[in-house]
């Protein structure tokens, strides 16, 4: 996952956990790299079925 995340800037990670709601979901892990600083942020991906 580390190397896909450096090549390409996002990588699916299937089993995170919230601590919050005590449970595990799925979502892409996004890397932005500016000025010299790496970002991180979470993008989760769409339900089907699901309207918006």
């Amino acid at each position: 996952m580390a190397a896909e995340l450096l090549k390409d800037g996002r990588t699916y990670v299937p089993d995170l956990y919230s601590q919050k709601k005590g449970r595990t979901f799925a979502a892409y892990l996004l890397l932005d790299v500016s000025d010299g600083r790496a970002n991180f942020s979470l993008e989760f991906p769409k339900k089907k079925g699901k309207k918006a």
